[in-house]
Parts: C-alpha cells; sequence; structure tokens
C-alpha cells in the first residue's frame, strides 16, 4: 500500500495518490502481532502506516517499568504503549489522544488483548489540557509527542511546548513513580536540552539508566535510538524518576508478610488480627479474609480492611482501623 501523497513534499510536484501497489485487504483494519501483543491497524486510514513500528524498543522499555503501576499514556494513538503497560502487568491504564477514532482503536486493542474486564480508560481529549484538569496520581506517564514543529525556524517554540509538558505531568506523578519521555525528533533543543532544562529546575527528579544494546546512552540520562541500529525512523527516549517511595511492588500483592513497622505499632497496642492475609498495595497495608482470591486485574476500591500506610521507618494507622479497634487496644478514648 502506497501511502506517499502524506509524506511527499508538495513542492515536488509528484501528484502522488495513496492505493495499493500490490493486492488488496478485505478490510480497513487488520490484526498485526508485535512481540505476542495484537494490534488492529488501519493503514488506508490511520496516521503514516496505521502503527509506529520504530517504537517498538521504547514500548519494550515501557512494559519494563509497568509492574504494579497505575500509567497514564499520553498522545496514546492507538495504544501501542497501553498495550504494553498492561501486558507488564499495570493495575490500571489510562490513554489520552485528541483523536476520538484513535482512542477508540486504543480500547479496541486493549480488549483484543485482555478482554473486557481490564481497568483501561479511554480519553478523547487534547493531553496538553487534560494534563492541566485532571486530578489524578499516577506511578508511570508515558510522553510521546507529535512533532510540535516541521520548520527549524519555529523550533525555540517546539522546546517550550515540549518543557511544558513535562512540567505538568511530573505534578501527577507519585514520588517513587517514572516519567517516560519519547520523541521522534533529532533536534537537540526538543530532546537533551529539554531534559538537561527540567532536571536543572527539578531536584527531586534523577534519570533512570537504561541497559539495552539498542539505546546509546547520551547526557543526563537520556538514550537516542539510531536508525542504523535498529528497523525505524531512530528515536529519543529519557527515563526520569521522582525521588521517593522505591519501586511499587507489582500488584495488591497477597499473602506478604507483616512488616515490621506493623508489628512494632500493632505491638504496643496488643493488636490480635482475626484469621486472613496482607496486602500491600504501593505503601498501603490491608488485611483481607483468608479466602481472599489473586486480584491481578480486577479494579477494586479497597482489597480488605485499611490498617494504614508505611512510613519511613514508622507506621501510620487508617481510620478504618480505628472504627475497627475494640476500645480496650486503645490507648486513649474519649
Amino acid at each position: 500500500y502506497d501511502k506517499s501523497s502524506q509524506t511527499v513534499p508538495f513542492k515536488a510536484g509528484l501528484n502522488a495518490v495513496d492505493g495499493y501497489l500490490w493486492g488488496h485487504a478485505a478490510s480497513k483494519s487488520n490484526i498485526v502481532v508485535e512481540n505476542g501483543e495484537k494490534f488492529l491497524v488501519n493503514w488506508e486510514e490511520g496516521q503514516k502506516t496505521g502503527f509506529f513500528l520504530d517504537q517498538r524498543r521504547n514500548r519494550e522499555l515501557v512494559r519494563h517499568y509497568a509492574k504494579g503501576r497505575t500509567v497514564l499514556n499520553t498522545f496514546c494513538y492507538t495504544g501501542g504503549f497501553s498495550v504494553y503497560a498492561a501486558s507488564g502487568g499495570a493495575v490500571e491504564v489510562c490513554s489520552v489522544d485528541a483523536s476520538e477514532r484513535a482512542v477508540r482503536l486504543a480500547d479496541e486493542n486493549m480488549r483484543l488483548n485482555f478482554g473486557e474486564e481490564y481497568p483501561h480508560e479511554a480519553v478523547a481529549a487534547d493531553a496538553v489540557e487534560y494534563l492541566k484538569h485532571i486530578g489524578g496520581k499516577y506511578d508511570l506517564i508515558i510522553l510521546d509527542p507529535p512533532a510540535f514543529t516541521k520548520s527549524s525556524a519555529t523550533v525555540k517554540d517546539a522546546y517550550r511546548g515540549y518543557k511544558d509538558i513535562n512540567l505538568l505531568a511530573m505534578k501527577l506523578l507519585r514520588p517513587g513513580g517514572r516519567l517516560v519521555y519519547s520523541t521522534c525528533t533529532f533536534a537537540p533543543e526538543e530532546n537533551e536540552q529539554t531534559v538537561a532544562a527540567f532536571l536543572q529546575t527539578h531536584p527531586d527528579f534523577v534519570p533512570e539508566t537504561v541497559q539495552a544494546p539498542w539505546f546509546t546512552p547520551g547526557p543526563d540520562g537520556s538514550f537516542r535510538i539510531w536508525p542504523h541500529k535498529v528497523l525505524g525512523e531512530g528515536h529519543f527516549v529519557a527515563v526520569l524518576r521522582k525521588v521517593g517511595q522505591e519501586d511499587l511492588p507489582a500488584a495488591p500483592t497477597l499473602g506478604e508478610k507483616l512488616p515490621k513497622e506493623w508489628t512494632e505499632f500493632s505491638k504496643k497496642l496488643d493488636i490480635k488480627l482475626p484469621a486472613g492475609k496482607a496486602v500491600l498495595f504501593g505503601q498501603s497495608l490491608y488485611w483481607a479474609p483468608p479466602e481472599m482470591p489473586e486480584l491481578r486485574g480486577i479494579k477494586v476500591l479497597r482489597p480488605g480492611l485499611e490498617l494504614g500506610e508505611l512510613k519511613k521507618g514508622r507506621f501510620e494507622p487508617a481510620h478504618a482501623l480505628a472504627l475497627w479497634l475494640r476500645e480496650a487496644a486503645c490507648m486513649q478514648t474519649l
């Protein structure tokens, strides 16, 4: 299928027309498989080839970081990063794109791989405006914006645009979370310089070291994917970690050993829990009935009785625990 009309310079005067050079397709959308993940691809009406194959290495990178995380995929197009995040063990994924058709296809791709029950939210909205107005917090945010300029004369404006979306995203990231910033350009102003300026003004972020043969390390923890090393046009990517708590567990993890913070706290109050098992979700500790099934892929408000939150060297009890405790277990009562 020749799709040159969208990419050939107008001044070339070639009068390119899109169409099949050989054969035909019975359907506009066809299923392709990449690293075991399925995607509906519409090469007739979608952007460029209908699927950005040259992002496959970055999608693998996202899958590596997704385990146990709540993920926001901005400029998601048809949900490539979203599918890989869910495949990597993300507990929840939100996909945002300005194109309603792209967002519908992203939702279809998620259902194609994970069924109807996976907690995926598909939002058709301008990603920049969406970042300004949502109040949620995420453990992994993917910024893969389109090119903000097609001309060297407006690179400075593009640089400001990339800088702004990084600033918006970092406010929505939980401590210990990762920000994956990727572009398909080679302009250092939009890539290395954007990351360097961000790190200089935000000491609470540090670059993450990525080990892979196809990544060429650059300054400030950024990486280049050169087209002569892998199939594709080449990309830039940086992974920035927000300083704070350590990596989150894979999911609400059943059967965890009770942490020492809780053990010390409960010993002081002589708290005896009924038969059950610990559920650790991030830094929040819950107590679930012994028959509680595996929760992976299930969206729940609370996986059990909320005991409290693990802090640095101490345990902060939850209000739910106070309501559950008998009066005899309380040091002070009103």
